[in-house]
């Protein structure tokens, strides 16, 4: 195999994956103002006396965030391996 053309596919997705984890970052401006407004007080009002059905909701949007983080993260990993190992 040609070692240069290899290196260059290597350097290839390592710019790739961090393109991706930079636009992956971007979103999360857009995402955090929603989250805040939904789980707030003019939203389901998490803070205060809710029901069950309620505090699952206000739990599953709070979550959003960091599983986007991880999401990105290991998108982002996975494109910079599978260079690796493929």
């Amino acid at each position: 195999m040609n070692k240069r053309g290899n290196g260059l596919a290597i350097g290839f997705s390592v710019i790739i994956g961090l393109t991706f984890f930079m636009i992956g970052m971007l979103f999360v401006n857009f995402l955090q103002p929603e989250i805040t407004r939904a789980v707030g007080t003019n939203g389901l009002d998490c803070s205060g006396n809710i029901s069950d059905g309620s505090k699952l909701t206000c739990l599953a949007i709070s979550i959003v965030l960091p599983y986007f983080f991880i999401i990105i993260i290991s998108i982002a990993v996975g494109k910079v391996t599978w260079r690796f190992i493929g």
